[in-house]
């Protein structure tokens, strides 16, 4: 009869110790959980300011991969080759083809003009940034409203004069870190 009472106290015993264990794996795991969800929200914050402090210097290019139009079909293009590029008070708008030979010389077109209208609003809550902009080309009138995210993925609208849209998708670069090859402006 004793053995039996000591076996029944030590099963108490390890049960109680296992419940512990368990107990502690699971703060710790929640413990863990708390710490990458507050890295992933700093990152984020992180990217946030570096992608505000880009746009606010207005010296950056929209490097496009891929190019829609307002009837929603999307094609994949090159980045370096389609682009929107500001520096201050200046804009190019070019699109590119490396399978054609365009105006430009790089199978499409390339405008290039002076911007006006400059607006620019953020969203903390959301943390993304619209901008709006008129650009006056050689090719006529455009205007361009951009939506970027927190980590510089961005949609441009590009509407001019004529019915139509055509939507730039792609990422927001610095001008120096950029690749871009501009073609010729007519």
């Amino acid at each position: 009869m004793r053995w039996l009472f000591a076996l029944s106290m030590s099963l108490l015993i390890v049960n109680g110790l296992i419940g512990q264990e368990i107990k502690s794996a699971k703060e710790s795991r929640k413990e863990v959980s708390r710490k990458k969800k507050e890295e992933r929200l700093a990152k984020i914050e992180n990217e946030y300011k570096l992608t505000e402090k880009l746009l606010t210097s207005r010296k950056f290019v929209l490097e496009a991969q891929h190019l829609s139009n307002n009837r929603g079909g999307q094609i994949p293009v090159s980045a370096n080759l389609n682009f929107i590029f500001i520096d201050s008070i200046h804009a190019i708008i070019q699109v590119g083809s490396p399978e054609r030979v365009g105006a430009n010389g790089v199978g499409g077109v390339t405008a290039e003009g002076r911007i006006s209208n400059w607006k620019f609003a953020k969203d903390d809550k959301r943390k993304i940034f619209n901008l709006y902009m008129t650009v006056q080309t050689n090719f006529g009138i455009y205007d361009i409203t951009m939506m970027v995210d927190n980590s510089g993925n961005a949609d441009a609208s590009l509407t001019g004069l004529r019915a139509g849209r055509l939507t730039f998708t792609g990422d927001i670069v610095a001008r120096e870190d950029s690749f871009i090859f501009k073609g010729q402006s007519h």
